[in-house]
């Protein structure tokens, strides 16, 4: 199973369109990878809410799952060079269903995915919660 979870890791570094941003060392691929492999078969769909770049949801769609994901893409460094167009045509071209959000608009159908992951999300509190000494 690493060795599946590693070449994905790689597949997703090779061709992820910002430079320095995948920091294998963290091991955080590794870590949301192999728990999702514990409850979850490929094959499965799974919804990755708030995905940023989509850098772990790519991980998941190279590991075999239909990943879909959406994000409001509304963070300060989303608006700069074209990051916003990089992000969705870097999702298409690994054949992620990507949802922008920031409109309020998108409809997800009930009961379409079998596991919903909210990675960035936790993410951003918690280092909120750090930079403000809540935690």
């Amino acid at each position: 199973m690493k060795t599946m979870i590693e070449d994905a890791i790689e597949r997703v570094e090779g061709i992820f369109p910002f430079d320095g941003y995948i920091r294998r060392e963290s091991r955080k691929y590794n870590v949301i990878a192999e728990t999702v492999l514990r409850y979850l078969e490929p094959g499965s769909s799974i919804l990755d809410f708030g995905c940023g770049p989509c850098d772990v949801t790519a991980v998941l769609q190279f590991l075999g799952f239909r990943c879909s994901s959406c994000d409001d893409l509304m963070d300060e460094w989303h608006g700069r060079s074209g990051n916003r167009e990089k992000i969705k045509s870097f999702a298409d071209k690994i054949g992620i269903d990507f949802r922008q959000t920031s409109d309020g608009t998108q409809k997800f159908e009930k009961n379409a995915y079998d596991m919903i992951m909210l990675i960035k999300e936790i993410e951003t509190i918690m280092t909120m919660m750090y930079d403000n000494d809540i935690m």
